[in-house]
């Protein structure tokens, strides 16, 4: 399954019906969901914590909203892979440590295999098992996050910054005082 970091919805279903959308892929044509579609639909908003937002209007809903929503709706799909491009874009603090945290526990527990595109270091170094920086369309490391250097960052991102451990967690800060 995959997750655009943008998404046009130009129509104003209900955010039930919007997620119940991504079983449309494990159904036989002609097929229509059903009614454990949408037990399922229900679930996975539980999942994320949005399921208070299942009535609403996809179109009314905040960007950060809609990005849960499209997760929802590609869990749906049961995938074996998911992929996301930038999947924390427009959530608040709260809600970006909820989907990290929901990635992780997928990885883990359901084997799904997840990669996702991300500005922030900090998020790769939190979830990752490994890591891939690329500078200008070019790969400059592929590797495990723990051995992802504080200088090669810098060079990639153009500001003084500093790896910190803080117990077995890996954090990428950047003094401002360096400016």
């Amino acid at each position: 399954a995959y997750v655009p970091q943008e998404s046009l919805v130009p129509f104003p279903y209900l955010v039930t019906d919007f997620v119940v959308m991504g079983v449309a892929s494990r159904l036989g044509i002609f097929s229509l969901p059903g009614k454990s579609s949408y037990k399922e639909a229900l679930e996975v908003l539980e999942q994320l914590g949005i399921r208070h937002l299942a009535r609403r209007s996809v179109t009314k809903l905040s960007g950060g909203e809609k990005r849960l929503v499209l997760i929802a709706r590609a869990l749906m799909q049961k995938p074996r892979v998911l992929l996301l491009d930038e999947p924390t874009a427009n959530l608040d603090l709260h809600n970006k440590v909820r989907v990290l945290r929901l990635l992780r526990e997928l990885a883990g527990e359901s084997g799904i295999g997840i990669a996702f595109t991300t500005h922030d270091p900090n998020e790769a170094l939190s979830i990752a098992d490994r890591v891939v920086v690329m500078d200008r369309g070019t790969i400059v490391f592929n590797g495990r996050p723990e051995e992802l250097t504080s200088s090669l960052l810098e060079r990639v991102y153009g500001v003084p910054l500093r790896i910190i451990m803080d117990g077995e967690n890996r954090h990428v800060i950047v003094p401002l005082r360096a400016w």
